[in-house]
C-alpha cells in the first residue's frame, strides 16, 4: 500500500495523446479506477522513454479518499531492467483509486496539473 512505500508519485508513459476530461483538476480528488494491471515507474525519465517524444506521461498518486487501499509491488527483483524501478498496480475494488496528479504532453512540453 502507499503508506508502506517511500514513493509518492508513479509515472506511466503512453505513445498516444488521449483526452482526460474531469480527471486532472476540477476537484476530482476521489481518483480513477483501472481494472487491469498497470505498469508504472517511480522514475519520470523511464516513463518518458515509452512516449517516443510524441505521447503523454501520466503521473499518479494515491487518491485523497484512501491512500492505504492502493496495492502495488516492485518488479525490480525479477526484471531484466531493474534500473527502471517498475511497480505494478493491481486494483480490484471501488476504494482502490489512483489520482492523476499531472499529465505531460511530451511533444509540446505542456503540463496539465
Amino acid at each position: 500500500a502507499f503508506k508502506d512505500g517511500d514513493n509518492k508519485f508513479f509515472y506511466h508513459g503512453i505513445t498516444q495523446r488521449l483526452s482526460f476530461p474531469r480527471i486532472c483538476g476540477d476537484g476530482w480528488n476521489d481518483g480513477i479506477l483501472i481494472y487491469c494491471p498497470l505498469s508504472t515507474s517511480s522514475q519520470y525519465w523511464v516513463a518518458s522513454k515509452f512516449t517516443n517524444n510524441d505521447g503523454l506521461i501520466i503521473e499518479f498518486s494515491a487518491s485523497d479518499t484512501c491512500s492505504e487501499c492502493i496495492n502495488y509491488f516492485s518488479t525490480n527483483w525479477l526484471s531484466d531492467f531493474g534500473n527502471e524501478q517498475e511497480y505494478i498496480f493491481l486494483q480490484n475494488g471501488k476504494d482502490e483509486r489512483l489520482k492523476i496528479t499531472n499529465i505531460v504532453d511530451t511533444r509540446y512540453g505542456f503540463e496539465y496539473r
